[in-house]
């Protein structure tokens, strides 16, 4: 059962007004270390789709070099080269999430919710996103959360050979190469690319889970998602 949008939106604005008035200068030491490591600008910004198709720029730390940026839908997977060494650090703590904290205080978007998308994949799913953008997007959710590591799924499944290679070694995931629920062995999934990995199989896994969460939106699920993501950050650093 969902709660009152007004009550959610108080609950984002005193989160977030507490959280920035702790970890301002944390957000001031990665800003100064994103610019003294690599030449460009600090933020990466993007377009992306949220509630009601209304479409808006969302924030982040810069993470890759700055000649290397993406100006269409990127799909990057872990080990890029044009992954900056402070990138790295910044995408295996999520600390590049970040700057969606003022996203958050303009009311682009939520804590918990949809992750938004670019338009390209909006597109290629427009009826589900029809169910999906009836909501704020947000932070996090079960599909930020299930995939947080979705970098190294990508190579494992997109990589080509290297993905094949994975896979032959042992190293699918959990579900993906691994052994499946009946104890027996899981059929390979490997794609020619990332992207068609990313097309074919991990959007319309994390739509599930964002229509999951729109099912089962309360005060209560914000709070275990938030507390969970959060656990999962712990274990992560």
């Amino acid at each position: 059962m969902g709660y009152p949008h007004r009550w959610k939106r108080l609950f984002d604005l005193f989160v977030v007004l507490i959280a920035v008035a702790f970890i301002g200068p944390l957000l001031l030491i990665i800003a100064l270390l994103v610019k003294a490591t690599d030449n460009g600008p600090v933020f990466f910004r993007q377009e992306r789709i949220g509630m009601d198709f209304r479409p808006f720029i969302l924030y982040k730390f810069r993470t890759m070099r700055f000649g290397h940026i993406s100006v269409g839908p990127p799909v990057t997977v872990k080990d890029d080269p044009s992954i900056t060494p402070i990138g790295r650090v910044l995408r295996k703590t999520k600390l590049d999430e970040l700057p969606q904290l003022f996203n958050v205080l303009t009311g682009d978007i939520s804590l918990v919710g949809p992750r938004p998308e670019v338009s390209q994949y909006v597109e290629m799913f427009k009826e589900d996103y029809k169910t999906v953008l009836s909501v704020r997007p947000g932070i996090t959710d079960f599909a930020a959360i299930e995939y947080r590591n979705e970098e190294a799924i990508l190579l494992q499944m997109g990589g080509g050979a290297v993905g094949e290679r994975l896979w032959d070694e042992g190293l699918g995931l959990k579900g993906r190469g691994g052994e499946n629920s009946d104890g027996g062995r899981a059929a390979k999934r490997y794609y020619s690319t990332p992207r068609e990995a990313y097309i074919k199989e991990i959007l319309p896994a994390k739509i599930s889970l964002y229509k999951k969460y729109i099912a089962e939106q309360s005060f209560l699920t914000d709070l275990k998602i938030i507390a969970r993501t959060i656990s999962k950050l712990g274990c992560s650093v």
